[in-house]
């Protein structure tokens, strides 16, 4: 009985996937680069209700049908799809919460859509650095317009070059977010598995990688003397940039901790408005803020305020 209903939830799943690709050929393939995102899900929701080894199975299935349905693009994204999919139920066996659930997906999709965007669609005629020329020269034009171009030319290429492979990097942020979502969202929905909870406040942050983010937000003010160096100069910038989220998401981190512990209360959703309206200086605030919670003085302030100090 039981084998029968893991080959039916099997078959099923596997319609699902076969006929959402039906509807994508009849669209002209516009959920091609989404597909992997269905496929990861699947992958999770089979594999946690049986076995790991089973998720392989389903996996082997999903191969079959994109290769009888799919296109160039689906063939490129699903290995992305179930490589995040097994990993997220390996982690799930293992009994990992959901924040090192969480880090993993973004970890994982992070690395996979750098690989896809500047190694593996550039073999099929889709060239990123080609993108960014056309986004550089768009952009130059706006600039030279305002009258505003000659302060800042030098080194504006470089910061566009890596302003877009932090994009990629971004999305590839957002769709290991979904995908965590999703996938403890469906667990539960359906019974199958509660993920565990982790705390931020049991987020023990190295106070060297606070000291680290903030030495490479300086690197901002140095790009200056890499001029004649490209490389260096493009470590540099990315450095920075590196550096600056590391300490913003800090910052954020403290907020959410200081209103669940001092205000008792979830303060999350206020701080992203507030961070959005104020923006770009709300960013000189958390990463201020971040770098003093990562450092020590204000996760002590928490601790003691959780002592009832």
């Amino acid at each position: 009985m039981k084998d029968t209903k893991k080959l039916t939830m099997g078959a099923m799943l596997l319609a699902i996937v076969g006929a959402v690709m039906v509807l994508n050929q009849l669209f002209g393939y516009l959920l091609d680069e989404l597909l992997f995102l269905m496929y990861a899900v699947c992958i999770i929701i089979y594999a946690t209700k049986y076995t790991l080894k089973d998720g392989f199975i389903l996996a082997f299935g999903i191969v079959i049908i994109t290769l009888l349905l799919g296109s160039v693009y689906s063939y490129i994204y699903m290995p992305l799809g179930i490589i995040a999919g097994l990993a997220y139920v390996y982690g799930i066996k293992h009994d990992l919460d959901r924040g090192r659930l969480l880090l993993m997906e973004m970890i994982i999709f992070i690395i996979g859509e750098l690989l896809i965007t500047l190694l593996v669609l550039p073999l099929f005629g889709v060239n990123f650095y080609e993108e960014v020329v056309i986004m550089m020269d768009a952009v130059k034009e706006t600039l030279n317009s305002a009258g505003v171009l000659g302060l800042i030319e030098d080194t504006l290429d470089n910061m566009i070059l890596v302003i877009a492979i932090f994009s990629i990097m971004f999305m590839g942020l957002m769709e290991g977010i979904l995908i965590h979502l999703l996938a403890t969202y469906l667990l539960k929905r359906f019974k199958i598995k509660e993920v565990k909870i982790m705390h931020l406040y049991a987020l023990r942050i190295p106070p060297l990688l606070a000291y680290l983010a903030m030495a490479c937000c300086f690197l901002f003010f140095t790009v200056n003397y890499f001029k004649t160096q490209p490389f260096l100069l493009y470590a540099a910038i990315t450095l920075a940039l590196l550096g600056a989220m590391v300490l913003v998401a800090m910052g954020y981190i403290f907020f959410m901790v200081y209103g669940s512990i001092v205000l008792g209360r979830n303060i999350g959703l206020y701080i992203f408005l507030l961070a959005f309206i104020l923006f770009p200086y709300s960013l000189i605030v958390l990463m201020i803020v971040g770098f003093l919670y990562g450092s020590g003085p204000l996760r002590n302030y928490i601790e003691r305020k959780s002592k009832g100090a």
